[in-house]
Order: C-alpha cells, then structure tokens, then sequence
C-alpha cells in the first residue's frame, strides 16, 4: 500500500519582498485594495480585492493615456503655429535641407526634388521614342513626324552636330532657327518632347562610332561645345522641354580627366537655366572613371542594348514568353574588361543610382526588327523581312521588367527611323505590333507628367 505524503512548502524569500518602490506613490485607491488582500480571511473578500485592484489599475493607466494624447496634441498644436509663423519667412537653411534627401546628393532647387518625389514609383515620369532631325534630310524627319502622329507617344529630339572629320575639335549645330522650326513642327503635330539630346558626327553621320571620338585639341572641342550646349539649353527652355543631355556615348572625353571641363559647361548652364534638367546618355557607365560625370547630372542616363534571347526567330511563335526575356535582362552581363566584379548590368546599373542617390533613365534601348534581333544588337540578317512582333516583344519585357523597379524613371526607345524602325519608314503605316505595343505602353505605364 502506498502512503499518501503531505508536501512542505518552502519559499525562499520567507514571504518577504524587496523594498524597491515608493509606497507613498501608490494610489490610496489600490492601497486600500492591497491591505484587503494582505487581511482578509474569506476567499471571496480577497477575490474581490484583487479584480478592484486591477480594475482602478487599468483606469489610472488609461488618465495616463489620455493625458499623454492631450500632451502631444497641445505640442503639435504649438508646432503648427510655429510652423504657419515661419513658413511665410524665407529661412535659407531650412530650404538647402529640404533639397537634399537623406545621405543623397542636393538637387539645384526645391522644386526639382518635389517635382521627382511625385512621381508615381510603380510608372515612369519619361516614356519616349528616339526622332532624329538631320539637317541632311529635313524631309525624312517630315515623313517620320506624320508616321508617329497617330500613336500619342512623347519623343525625343535627337539633333546631329557635325565635326569636319573624326578627330577634329570643330562641332557645330544646326542653326537654331532650323532647329526651332523642326521643334515647332512636332509639337504643331502634337507630340510633346521631353528630351533634348544632341548627336556628334562627321557630316552629321550618326553611325560614327562617338565611343571612340577623341578630338585632336580638346580644349578647342569643349570651347565649341560649351557655346553649343547653351544654345540647346535655351532651345529646351524655349519650346518647354523639361531635360537636356549633355553628351552621348563621348566616352573618351566624358572621364574623369575632364571633368573640370564639364564642370564649367554645367555650371554655365545652371546660372542661365536653372530648371532645366541635365543628364548624359552614357554607354560607359561601367568603371568609377565614366561614372564621374554623373555627379553633375539631375539623372543617371545609360545606353544600353541588352540581349533578351539566344534564338532565331523564324515567326511569331518562336518568341520568347515574356517572363522568360525578363530573366534574360535581369541576368546580361556585359564582358569583365568593362565590368570586372562579374555584377549583372541590372544590378550594376541600381548600384550605380545607389551611389549616386539619382534616378535611372534609359536614354536608349531597342532592338533591330530582324530573326536575329532579339539575340544582338546589330542584325547579321538584314536582308531578311521585317518582323515588328520582335521589337513589341522587347518593348514590353523592357517596360514591364526595368520601367517597374524603383530608382527607373525613364526609357526612351531608340528609335523611329531605320534600321530600329518599328514600322516601315514610309510615313503611312500606323499600326504594326510594335507602333501598337509602344501605344500601350505609354498608356499603362507613363505618369502624364506635364
């Protein structure tokens, strides 16, 4: 038989507690309700103690609460009325703060931050298709203005600039009046321009590899360019185009060694124009050297023709699913010379805005209409027939992979002439895929910014 044994309780504290509070302090309601629990015999009396206790507690927490509430919303008070007593005086430190975000670069006025802060994260303040107006062919630009008309894209307005020969320092313009005409008959047309961005080439010839251009006396080169940007610059402001680029693929003379040239050229233009934006259309956005420059600019502008698939394609469904292109861009990554941490261009390009606490805007993409055009950027094919299925399917993984990451502001599609044409270039057809897709495109994904 098993012997029921009586348990001994044993507290170590002998049933006493530290003396660490002040007892004066408590409310005389609480104390009266602790005395009662130390006292009382019935189990009832004690129970009814304790549940007032905690009843009278929760009252007192909630007066703190509310006390708490009425404290703040006396200081906020007292802060609105500060704020409307200073916000009729202009206080300069206030101002230079409010331009600078957090751990980023200050943009040139208050305005400039406001105007980017309002932009829809999810959609892209520039959507743009590439129209080029060569002095060389004033009647092929005429052809392409009436060709787009119908789509209710906003462009932008490449310009040729002529040097004599591939090294020479003497760049010129066309004459503004000319340029101010070609301006006024897109707009007349309806088209609205966002961009202005001039091109550098021998005799106007915009397949001159600018990559490679190293005027023979660059002081002489940015001394012309200096006096050619600011006339762009007044264009721009002139015709309410909100962005100028300052150079495009001048790689050799956009490195750090002559960014004091820059330097004088962009502090010329913010003294003359300063809410007019800047940025360059960079295709060496790859080393710190190149990178230099952005320093200078409202956005970071990057050139890039990615590859979306590795295939022929023969016809319409031979293209890729979109989600399957999208991973291809997510994963290009250009050779080690120029990119040497083996970093996707993607995830260079975000690094980049990162460092630089600036926006991204694709100042040129596109693809060729041709079998191979998804897999290179120039076709080795060209005598094959156009399929503008192809350029519509890299318009959308374009705009629907790289348009919806954050710190992406822009894509501007190169480009309405050929040999990137998304139509054929006889000013009459309005309705291929990809003149269809780019439609879309701006609908779904632009802001409508003014």
């Amino acid at each position: 038989m098993m012997v029921e044994q009586q348990a001994t309780y044993r507290d170590p504290t002998e049933n006493g507690f530290p003396d660490d509070y002040d007892q004066s302090k408590v409310d005389s309601r609480v104390a009266i309700r602790a005395k009662a629990v130390r006292e009382k015999q019935k189990g009832v009396d004690v129970r009814g103690a304790l549940a007032q206790g905690v009843e009278i507690a929760g009252a007192i927490a909630g007066e703190s609460v509310q006390s708490a509430i009425d404290a703040r919303a006396i200081a906020k008070d007292t802060q609105s009325r500060f704020n409307d007593q200073i916000s009729g005086a202009t206080n300069s430190n206030e101002v230079i703060d409010a331009r600078r975000p957090l751990g980023g670069n200050a943009y040139q006025t208050l305005g400039q931050r406001l105007d980017d802060m309002q932009s829809d994260p999810a959609k892209l303040k520039y959507m743009s298709l590439a129209v080029t107006y060569n002095s060389n062919e004033p009647d092929r630009y005429k052809n392409i203005i009436k060709q787009y008309q119908s789509i209710g894209t906003p462009i932008s307005f490449i310009n040729m600039c002529s040097i004599s020969n591939a090294t020479a320092s003497d760049v010129t313009a066309t004459s503004f009046d000319e340029l101010q005409a070609a301006i006024k008959q897109a707009t007349d047309a309806g088209y609205k321009i966002v961009l202005l961005k001039p091109h550098v080439g021998p005799d106007n010839n915009d397949g001159f590899n600018k990559t490679t251009y190293l005027p023979g006396d660059t002081d002489a080169f940015f001394a012309n360019y200096k006096k050619l940007l600011l006339d762009q610059a007044k264009l721009a402001v002139s015709n309410g185009i909100p962005v100028l680029c300052l150079e495009t693929e001048l790689n050799q003379i956009s490195t750090a060694a002559y960014f004091n040239k820059w330097q004088d050229i962009v502090t010329a233009i913010r003294a003359a124009y300063p809410n007019l934006k800047l940025t360059v259309a960079s295709a060496g956005a790859f080393n710190d050297d190149s990178q230099k420059i952005f320093e200078l600019c409202d956005y970071i502008g990057i050139n890039w023709y990615p590859t979306y698939a590795y295939k022929q394609i023969d016809s319409d469904t031979d293209i890729p699913y979109e989600a399957e292109m999208a991973q291809q861009l997510l994963t290009v990554h250009t050779n080690e010379t120029e990119n040497p941490n083996g970093m996707s261009d993607v995830g260079l390009f975000l690094a980049t805005a990162e460092k630089f606490s600036k926006p991204i805007w694709l100042t040129e993409t596109g693809v060729m209409p041709k079998p191979d055009g998804l897999a290179t950027l120039l076709s080795q094919q060209t005598s094959a027939f156009d399929n503008y299925s192809i350029i519509a399917a890299a318009m959308r993984t374009m705009a629907h992979t790289l348009g919806r990451m954050g710190p992406v502001i822009g894509i501007s599609w190169w480009h309405a002439q050929e040999p990137f044409n998304p139509a054929p270039e006889d000013g009459k057809t309005t309705t291929t895929a990809a003149q269809l897709a780019w439609k879309s495109l701006v609908e779904e994904m632009s802001t409508n910014e003014s």
